[in-house]
């Protein structure tokens, strides 16, 4: 009997360690499912990005044969009319520049000589006005002579009387 079991032991460990192997096979596929899983996602981004990396390349291509059309002389030629018009803009500002400043110190001067015509006008009246004091003096002065002469021949005319 205890050949029967041994023979029970030995079969119950055998279980046990394929119990042991099967969950550790469970356990390997259910990483495999995992890994599995996210090789699915990466291959399908990949897949995106490979579709999106042809539809730039395509439009690479287009800006390639555009400038291949135009060509780099073409692009010098447009330069050079650029930079010919800002020339030409610039000598116009200048020009413009230079008269607004002969502009400017013509109006000076011709302020200049207004202030100066002002300002003999204001010393022509000033010696107007004092021409005219002197002789509202004057006509004061006589008629205060007068006045005092009315006076003396109405207080002499009025004793005789």
């Amino acid at each position: 009997m205890t050949g029967t079991l041994d023979g029970f032991l030995v079969a119950e460990q055998e279980a046990e360690r394929l119990v042991e192997a099967l969950g550790q096979l469970k356990a390997e596929m259910e990483s495999y499912r995992t890994s599995r899983t996210a090789l699915d996602s990466a291959g399908a981004g990949v897949a995106r990005l490979a579709d999106e990396l042809t539809r730039i390349a395509q439009r690479v291509d287009g800006v390639v044969e555009a400038l291949h059309k135009i060509g780099t002389p073409e692009l010098l030629r447009a330069q050079g009319e650029a930079r010919a018009e800002v020339a030409g803009l610039r000598a116009e500002l200048l020009e413009a520049r230079r008269a607004m400043d002969a502009n400017v110190a013509t109006q000076g001067q011709a302020l200049e000589a207004v202030m100066h015509e002002v300002r003999l006008d204001t010393t022509s009246a000033v010696s107007a006005v004092a021409g005219l004091r002197g002789l509202v003096l004057m006509i004061g002065g006589i008629l205060l002579v007068g006045l005092v002469a009315v006076v003396a021949l109405v207080l002499l005319h009025g004793a005789r009387v």
